[in-house]
């Protein structure tokens, strides 16, 4: 295999399903007297009675030392796709050609014997994948210290927990030597320091020349591992680009739609202040860039006086997990004074510790004297969306790829409120 040829090809597959079961099962006899025939049909055949596309016209490659993320809302096809390409089920239209030996993880440990010791369902999945005895015995050990089972992997698989299965199913598809790996939302498994251990592991194996199509719902993983994304939405590829930008497409399509001011008028809470916009910029007010500085504004109304305030925001990544918090302005500072009318309240970042991604921000303003909660934004309606650039090239991309705790960071809060800008 040349290294310009891909090893995945995906040419306008499509995978069709039928919601009733009785239906379902005379559509399979059907096309089972069709295949025995040889009466295969060409083309992209018809939706019949109860039928929907699961896959509907999906074209992509994965090249040699590539990883592809998946990512999509649940029923958007990631799974189905995934299980096609694996060969589990086979298309209604179009093509997949895998070149090179794969293997997938689809069902952590459902093709164990249960009666078998781990110990021989490793045996038996290697041999299956045409791998030697021979060239097994020197990876057999590791594969059984990865999974970390002990005395256990001389036991019948059907005592073991879903999370043995998945520290052994884990362990014997890293260390097979395959060209493309298939993981379907199997990272989150097990505990914590076996996951940590299990993106270290792939990490390594793509390093080394492997490729791997992942699906996961957790954004932050696919965008440490992949290099590119893809993005369905009702079985159609809606996005196909490097990992952010996927990521980033796929976040602002999940937030709900801004409800117009013309159609739903925003309501006000007891206290009289109302969040209308937060807005997330570097100094120029352009997207901030990794590690940069920012500018966090917050335009507010009040419909009276309100006296002194203080307000802070925490940053999100798109799968909502905190991962960076401002303190609330200084309490022992004089805070904002706000008077009826539109403000503008403006924090300064000096270093915005984020990577490159797409991120959600909500902000809250509380009494100065009280420190109760007078209004808020992004937590009741849609938090706002923002984008980071990268700024460091592939060295932000290998940090990103360490767990990372929430971060809190230096901000200088400008005091004094400013009138909002006109609309």
């Amino acid at each position: 295999m040349t290294t310009s040829e891909p090893l995945v090809s995906i040419d306008h597959v499509s995978k069709r399903y039928c919601h009733s079961m009785r239906r379902s099962l005379r559509y399979g006899l059907l096309e089972m007297g069709r295949e025995a025939g040889l009466r295969r049909r060409a083309g992209r055949p018809a939706l019949r009675t109860d039928e929907f596309w699961a896959v509907d016209d999906v074209t992509f490659d994965v090249r040699p030392g590539e990883a592809m993320g998946l990512v999509g809302a649940n029923g958007s096809g990631k799974s189905t796709l995934l299980r096609v390409v694996h060969g589990v089920t086979k298309p209604d239209a179009g093509e997949v050609v895998v070149r090179g030996r794969h293997g997938g993880l689809l069902d952590l440990g459902s093709a164990f014997d249960p009666l078998q010791t781990g110990r021989e369902n490793v045996l038996t999945t290697a041999s299956v994948l045409g791998m030697s005895r021979k060239r097994l015995s020197g990876l057999l050990e590791p594969i059984i210290d990865f999974a970390g089972l002990g005395t256990f992997v001389d036991a019948p698989v059907h005592t073991y927990s879903t999370g043995m299965k998945t520290r052994l199913a884990f362990a014997t598809a890293i260390h097979l030597d395959l060209d493309l790996l298939l993981i379907d939302e199997t990272l989150i498994a097990g505990d914590l320091a076996f996951r940590r251990q299990c993106v270290q592991r792939v990490l390594r194996y793509i390093r080394e020349g492997g490729s791997l199509v992942l699906v996961d719902h957790d954004l932050w993983l696919i965008q440490a591992v992949c290099s590119r994304c893809a993005v369905l939405a009702d079985g159609k590829l809606d996005y196909l680009g490097p990992a952010h930008d996927a990521i980033g497409h796929y976040v602002e399509s999940q937030l709900p739609a801004p409800a117009s001011a013309s159609s739903v008028p925003v309501p006000v809470p007891a206290s009289g202040l109302v969040i209308e916009e937060i807005r997330v910029s570097d100094p120029s007010g352009e997207d901030v860039v990794s590690d940069g500085p920012a500018v966090v504004e917050l335009t507010c109304r009040a419909d009276r006086a309100l006296g002194a305030v203080r307000w802070g925001f925490v940053i999100m990544t798109g799968d909502q997990v905190i991962t960076i918090a401002t303190e609330l302005m200084e309490p022992t500072g004089p805070g904002i004074d706000l008077g009826a009318g539109r403000h503008t309240l403006t924090a300064r970042v000096a270093r915005l510790p984020l990577f490159e991604g797409t991120y959600r921000m909500r902000a809250l303003v509380v009494d100065h004297a009280s420190g109760d909660p007078i209004a808020l934004g992004g937590w009741e309606d849609a938090p706002t969306a923002f984008r980071v650039r990268g700024a460091l090239g592939d060295i932000m991309t290998a940090a990103i790829r360490e767990v990372r705790p929430t971060l809190t960071m230096k901000t200088d809060w400008e005091v004094g409120a400013a009138p909002a800008p006109s609309r």
